[in-house]
């Protein structure tokens, strides 16, 4: 059993699922990735239902630490992507252990 699932995994399943040839399938797939790019770029959070939300988060400065040296290193402030997943998908996720 494959760990990773690609974008050209999901547009074989949208081929097999739906029904379109693999260019429209994989021009939906890309489309569907900008748009989340593109919507998390401008600074929005993404909801979708029974799947789960990505939410920007902004992190503050602190010092790190160089692990082959030892030295501190400042670590700038940064905006971040974080994904809670839903009620939904957890149990789903629990159900299929």
């Amino acid at each position: 059993m494959r760990e990773t699932v690609t974008r050209s995994d999901i547009a074989a399943a949208l081929c097999t699922r739906i029904g379109i040839n693999r260019q429209e399938a994989q021009e939906l797939t890309d489309a569907f990735f900008d748009i989340l790019s593109n919507t998390l770029e401008r600074g929005e959070n993404i909801s979708l239902s029974s799947f789960g939300a990505f939410r920007l988060r902004e992190k503050g400065p602190r010092a790190g630490r160089n692990p082959r040296t030892g030295k501190p290193v400042p670590i700038e402030a940064r905006r971040v992507v974080t994904f809670l997943s839903s009620r939904t998908l957890r149990a789903r996720i629990g159900r299929a252990q």
